[in-house]
């Protein structure tokens, strides 16, 4: 029994020194391999080769010797020891071990994966859309060795993580998403930001306040206009009577002084003609008032008149 043990043990640190001194190489399907056996020769004399437990080739100075399912795709460079294979699958990932001149060297180990496929971009947000997870998703599996996600804004990478968080902080215009394995790379469509800008109070205040104001305003001039229409109406039609007495008093005969006069007197005086009649105010300060704004508009119209 502690023989036994004794024997599993060095194998397994024979096992772990040969897994740590290989070599890790990939390859995409369907290209071509060159395996080296990681040193150069000056003479060599015997080539082989292994994959896993099984002879691919050998050579001893004559012809090539070809073994296993890669018989067609496989090649040897005999100046250098190196195994070529061509048209790469899957099925040939695995350990390969070169033997030059009947001695062992570290093994390559190939890794044979697929090209990414295109990602695909999920969206979900909450209902204001101020806060958005961006989501890369690719069809992928152990056929495709690790697989690497990268965000970018413009140039610039943002993440590197299939998820991407978004809110009104830290948004661009458009992000891709871009999955990458040691082969190949592959980039999704871009996407324009979801994000909505919420709004600020200030953005609903402000308008607000400045309509209000605009109608006080507008009000408030609208107001003025009526006012002083208001007004001229009055004074036009104040003037138009003042004329239409004047033009009765001289009809009649009557001179400014006694037309005056009578505007002062204290009692109620009429004046017939074939045209018109005045009457005067019988309130005593209201027709003080008009006497006095008759009077000055007689004047004024009697100066025009003489002129």
């Amino acid at each position: 029994m502690s023989v036994f043990r004794t024997f599993s043990a060095v194998l397994l640190i024979y096992l772990l020194v040969q897994k740590s001194c290989s070599v890790m190489i990939y390859a995409k399907v369907g290209d071509t391999v060159v395996l080296h056996p990681g040193r150069s020769f000056d003479n060599i004399t015997s080539i082989s080769w292994g994959h896993e437990m099984s002879p691919i080739l050998e050579w001893f100075g004559q012809d090539i010797i070809f073994y296993k399912s890669q018989k067609g795709r496989s090649n040897l460079e005999k100046t250098t020891g190196s195994l070529i294979i061509h048209n790469l699958t899957v099925e040939d990932t695995g350990r390969y071990t070169p033997e030059i001149n009947r001695v062992s060297h570290n093994p390559v180990v190939l890794q044979v994966i697929e090209p990414v496929p295109k990602p695909m971009v999920h969206l979900k947000c909450n209902p204001r859309k101020t806060l958005c997870d961006l989501t890369c998703k690719a069809n992928t599996s152990s056929r495709f060795g690790p697989v690497m996600y990268r965000w970018e804004a413009g140039n610039k990478v943002v993440s590197t993580d299939n998820q991407l968080s978004l809110t009104t902080k830290n948004q661009s215009r458009a992000y891709t998403c871009r999955v990458k394995n040691p082969v190949s790379t592959s980039s999704s469509d871009e996407v324009a930001t979801p994000i909505t800008e919420g709004l600020h109070p200030s953005a609903v205040v402000v308008p607000v306040v400045l309509v209000v104001l605009v109608l006080v305003v507008a009000g408030g001039y609208v107001k003025h206009r009526k006012e002083m229409k208001q007004a001229l109406n009055v004074e036009a039609a104040h003037a138009e009577r003042t004329a239409m007495s004047l033009k009765v008093m001289r009809r009649n005969g009557m001179s400014l002084e006694s037309f005056e006069s009578g505007l002062m007197s204290p009692a109620m005086t009429k004046t017939n003609s074939r045209q018109g009649r005045l009457y005067l105010h019988d309130d005593e300060e209201q027709r003080l008032h008009d006497d006095q704004e008759l009077k000055k508009q007689i004047q004024e119209l009697q100066a025009n008149t003489d002129v």
